[in-house]
């Protein structure tokens, strides 16, 4: 979800090489903010997607979308389209962070 949400309304196409990799050493020649970010920097934004439910709403052709009061974006996990998201010392989760400030939500 992040990398579609970014990339559509924020013109941001380098989230999907973020949650891979840091940026540094690998956007380097492609984009300088991207080159200054980090794969947890980018998994905090993630996380704010990690707090959205989808229920399918009659008749099964669309999807009724809520936000939900917590979340947090796993790692130490190995499912997805994403390489092994191994913990970061003893975190075994990420929250949302904001991208340009790492500022959390309140609530």
């Amino acid at each position: 979800m992040l990398v579609r949400t970014a990339s559509a309304f924020l013109g941001m196409g380098n989230y999907d090489c973020l949650l891979c990799h840091n940026g540094r050493g690998h956007l380097d020649q492609i984009n300088l903010w991207a080159s200054h970010q980090t794969r947890s920097q980018a998994q905090g934004m993630a996380a704010f997607f990690s707090r959205l439910t989808f229920t399918a709403a009659p008749p099964n052709t669309a999807f009724m979308v809520a936000d939900a009061a917590s979340g947090a974006y796993d790692l130490n996990t190995e499912f997805g389209n994403r390489p092994p998201r191994s913990p970061l010392g003893t975190m075994l989760s990420v929250y949302p962070a904001y991208r340009e400030t790492m500022a959390q939500p309140i609530g």
